[in-house]
């Protein structure tokens, strides 16, 4: 963003760096979510509508890895450092819907800073994952909640709904919320490895990525209304591979 406003100061784009700016925000996450929204509410899908194919955006998903880093300085410094840009951003509740996505990294709720985020805008975030958010996200808002209660009890209600939903949840029911997670964590790992996006990439980033651009498609899944049983069986039988387009 700096490159381009200091380029925007002086002159006025042509046309290759206007597609090239264009492309830098299609990248974004919160781009890529609005259009993958759309797509699955048309019911009218393909695996690129749901996996990028390109490692920037999974970058801005959840951090870029720098140098030979193991998970524990990567935690501590660079995912440290996103979760502070999206809480400090121009929406914190937005933000802490994006940082909740990366809640399969363990400890994550010790970076959850909550105290320069409205009250208002807490209790409606997890109120929305109370009812519309997906299963890793749930569980690291139920983390994050309880080291918060004694600030925010007004939480209480959302995170016993969350905590009731997730424990009465079936690993093997093919409806359950806990089979969609899989599914869509098996295909987004699947077509991030068939693309190659994380090549040169360590397995601790992969797995962070994967899992976060699943949790992001399973809340598109369920905002759109979308039988969870029939998406789990699309994503296991496309693998990123097979099945390219989905009509029903």
């Amino acid at each position: 963003m700096e490159k381009w406003r200091a380029l925007l100061a002086e002159r006025p784009l042509e046309d290759e760096e206007l597609d090239r700016l264009l492309e830098e925000f299609r990248l974004t996450p919160t781009y890529f979510s609005g259009s993958m929204k759309e797509a699955l509410r048309q019911q009218s899908f393909g695996v690129d509508d749901l996996v990028p194919s390109d490692a920037r955006y999974f970058d801005r998903l959840a951090g870029e890895p720098v140098g030979d880093v193991g998970v524990q300085e990567f935690f501590a410094t660079r995912v440290a450092s996103h979760v502070r840009g999206l809480l400090g951003g121009a929406s914190p509740s937005d933000g802490l819907k994006a940082v909740l996505l990366l809640a399969s990294l363990s400890s994550l709720a010790e970076l959850i800073d909550l105290d320069g985020v409205p009250g208002a805008e807490v209790l409606e975030v997890f109120q929305w994952l109370a009812a519309q958010g997906d299963r890793v996200s749930q569980v690291g808002a139920i983390e994050c909640g309880l080291r918060w209660l004694h600030t925010f009890p007004e939480l209480e209600p959302s995170l016993s709904a969350m905590t009731r939903a997730i424990a009465t949840d079936r690993p093997d029911d093919p409806s359950a919320r806990l089979h969609l997670t899989s599914a869509l964590v098996a295909f987004v790992e699947g077509e991030v490895g068939r693309q190659n996006v994380a090549r040169r990439r360590p397995p601790f980033w992969r797995r962070l990525t994967s899992i976060a651009q699943a949790s992001l498609i399973e809340r598109a899944v369920i905002q759109a209304g979308l039988e969870s049983a029939r998406m789990a069986e699309w994503a296991l039988k496309s693998g990123g591979a097979l099945s390219s387009t989905c009509k029903r």
